[in-house]
This record gives C-alpha cells, structure tokens and sequence, in this order.
C-alpha cells in the first residue's frame, strides 16, 4: 500500500495544522481487472491513453462525454451513464502508446481484440453500433479540421465543437487523434479496458508558510 497519510497523520500528532483534506479528486480511469472487479486498489490508466484516441464507451457501446475534459467532468459523466465503461483504442492509437497497452493487457486490465467484430460480440453489441460511434467521432474529427471555429456546441476550454455526444454535455469535443471510420471497425484491432471512477489522491495536507515550514 502507498498513499496512506501517515506523513500527515504523524505531523498532527506532534502539533502541525492541516488544510482542505476534504477536497479528494476522484480519477475517471481507474482500470478494472474482470476476475476482481471490486478490489479495492486499482491500476490507474494514464490520461494518455485518451489523448492518443481512446475513446470512452457506455455499456451500449455509444460515447457519451468529451474524453479530454477535465477528470471531474468526465466523472461526472460516467455517473449519469451506464456502466460497464470501456476505453477502446484502435490500432493508431494503441501502436502509439504500445508500452502501456502491452504492460496493462500482462497485468490482466486490458484485453486485446484481432476485431470490432470481436469486441462487439464481448460486448453483446451490435456491431453497427461501434461502427456508427466511430464514423460519427470520425466525422466531427474531419468537421473540426475543415472548419475548427464551426459547430453548435459549445466546446471546452472554449469556442464551438462538431461533436454531438460530447458537445450535448456543455463541453464539446475540439481536439482529434488517430480516429477511424466506421467502415474500418469491423476489421480494426482493437485494445480495450474496462473502466471505474476511483479515488485519486487528497487535495490538501499540512499548512505552510511562505518557506514551505509546516504551520503549528
């Protein structure tokens, strides 16, 4: 175990004051190993893995918030959908970022799919589901590129986004990377994890001053 407060613990006892230990971030991507879904201590999937295209799905297999958002917005968004979530990268991305995907799918948090086919059938999904969520993430990509200051959503951190599943959230869609048509999902590889909100760390600790003493 890590990440225990006993620094913090051990300097209250001899008098230090402490500061905002209520305010604790709660993480997206906690990543969920299927034969121990409750384990209290999660691998914890780095942001990376969105910003090279990964694409968080619903258990209806459809996107329903702007991967690169903020964590407690794309929490948030978690919370109103529904579970089991999976973060899925076609073959751009995960070749991309291959150390991580090889190094989650060892430790038995990832799996590796030859097909869309394949993981819709995991999923018990239509396949044209899949097919559709990407042709449309593909179609607000080639949208942005044509026309970036274009769109009728409002998008984060600012202007307007193409990209309707995030966009109808507040906080739309506005950057792209390796997406693929729908037309290439029923062959495409795919590396795919499912996914939890976790708690992440606290966001306060022992008061200091200016030169960063501990304030009794």
């Amino acid at each position: 175990e890590h990440c225990t407060g006993d620094g913090i613990k051990m300097g209250e006892e001899i008098g230090a004051k402490s500061v905002d230990l209520e305010w604790v971030q709660v993480h997206p991507t906690g990543l969920v190993k299927p034969d121990d879904p409750d384990a209290k201590i999660k691998f914890l999937a780095a942001e990376a893995l969105r910003g090279v295209g990964g694409l968080v799905l619903d258990a209806h297999g459809k996107r329903f918030a702007n991967e690169l958002g903020r964590r407690d917005y794309v929490t948030g968004e978690m919370w109103k959908n529904k579970p089991p979530f999976r973060l899925c990268l076609n073959k751009a991305a995960s070749d991309e970022i291959a150390w991580h995907c090889k190094h989650y799918t060892g430790r038995g948090v990832m799996k590796y799919y030859d097909s869309g086919a394949a993981l819709a059938k995991d999923m018990g999904i239509d396949l044209a589901v899949l097919e559709k969520t990407h042709e449309e993430h593909y179609q607000a990509a080639k949208k942005t590129e044509k026309d970036p200051d274009g769109g009728s959503y409002p998008a984060y951190p600012s202007g307007k986004s193409w990209d309707e599943a995030s966009g109808k959230t507040g906080s739309g869609k506005k950057f792209y990377h390796n997406s693929i048509p729908g037309s290439k999902v029923k062959s495409e590889p795919f590396y795919v994890a499912i996914i939890t909100p976790v708690i992440h760390y606290c966001m306060g600790g022992l008061e200091i001053d200016v030169d960063s003493a501990v304030i009794s």
